[in-house]
């Protein structure tokens, strides 16, 4: 050890950091109870969103990223930040039906654009997940959508869902019990597509939810910022810990010697 100590080992570890400001983006996520229902069985359209926005997170390393929840209410469930773990939590929390029966598209819009810094020099994104038509809510979505675009802000939105019967089941916590049964909705993607043109964004249809993932990663792709990375190499000094360890064994070694084999010097 005391040899090993002499040769004075390091570990070696590369740090990252980013040179500029990340983009602001923030997730706009529909939790009105159509969101349960399951065209894939076993996953909701809500669970689908969720299990692809956490991957859109992990790679969004140097962006602030924040989250509101929208029903017939619309909520910040999260502020910008750039603590993945944070937005991924309340992501996870995510319930259908937690914000009331009816979908307010224009009142989720208006407070997510509410929720962005004042920094003109931040790019902003809104990332919007619905399945349905906006039926809720005072502010109607082109509206929400002006005011989106006077604040310099661009809308991605997704259209989820099918337009078959399919099996739908959430918890009603204010009637405490569990709705289950058949859904057909309806899917206003010229709505969408109209607030994603206004804001110089991008409509995307995802159907089922399966191709969610790929529309993500061209969001991800179209909107990744040039961001020059610094990369540090930090050496940490380990010959502390062996003379530790060397000076124990050696210790060990005489107590051995006088007290368990009884050794006359």
């Amino acid at each position: 050890m005391m040899i090993i100590a002499i040769a004075s080992p390091t570990t070696v570890a590369r740090e990252r950091s980013y040179l500029n400001q990340g983009l602001e983006i923030m997730l706009l996520v529909d939790v009105s109870p159509s969101m349960a229902a399951q065209d894939i069985v076993g996953s909701s359209r809500l669970d689908q969103s969720k299990a692809t926005l956490l991957d859109f997170i992990s790679k969004r390393g140097n962006d602030a990223i924040g989250l509101v929840a929208f029903g017939s209410d619309a909520a910040l469930q999260c502020p910008l930040t750039q603590d993945a773990t944070t937005i991924k939590q309340a992501l996870g929390q995510l319930e259908a039906n937690m914000l009331g029966d009816g979908t307010s598209i224009g009142l989720g819009l208006a407070v997510a654009a509410l929720h962005f810094s004042a920094d003109p020099a931040r790019g902003k994104i809104i990332v919007l997940v619905s399945d349905g038509d906006n039926n809720a809510g005072e502010v109607t979505p082109l509206v929400a959508a002006s005011l989106v675009k006077s604040e310099g802000v661009k809308v991605f939105s997704i259209g989820l869902g099918s337009d078959r019967e399919v099996y739908l089941e959430y918890l009603d916590k204010a009637a405490g019990r569990r709705i289950s049964g058949t859904y057909q909705g309806r899917l206003d993607e010229t709505l969408l597509r109209s607030i994603a043109d206004q804001t110089a964004g991008q409509y995307f249809f995802a159907g089922a939810g399966n191709g969610l993932s790929t529309i993500l990663d061209s969001i991800d792709s179209a909107e990744q910022l040039r961001s020059p990375i610094r990369l540090t190499v930090v050496k940490t000094p380990l010959q502390n810990q062996f003379l530790f360890i060397g000076l124990l064994l050696i210790i060990g070694d005489l107590v051995m010697r006088r007290l368990v084999l009884r050794e006359v010097v």
